[in-house]
């Protein structure tokens, strides 16, 4: 598997993954060799975890430094993968939002 993310690499969603429920949960799924597209704020710790689960796993992971308390930082992030999956051709069905 490559730790490379492009628009058509299946990725499972996965917010406050850089401690936490939230980083327990993307040990287990990267564990389980799911691509990973992970939400934090601290930018410097959400790195940390992408690299580590790169060099453990080896999944394709992308970081997205991203305040999910501001109000429009939602919506943003529904836009993001909203435009993603128009443009790879998947269906909503094959991505999953943690």
């Amino acid at each position: 598997m490559t730790t490379e993310m492009d628009s058509k690499t299946q990725a499972d969603l996965i917010t406050s993954a850089s401690g936490g429920i939230g980083y327990e949960l993307v040990k287990l799924f990267a564990r389980d060799r799911y691509n990973l597209v992970l939400v934090a704020r601290s930018g410097e710790k959400l790195n940390q975890v992408a690299a580590e689960l790169k060099g453990t796993f080896g999944v394709a992971v992308k970081t997205i430094v991203l305040d999910l308390t501001a109000a429009p930082a939602a919506k943003f992030l529904f836009d993001q993968f909203a435009a993603r999956r128009s443009g790879s051709g998947c269906s909503g069905e094959q991505r999953r939002v943690w």
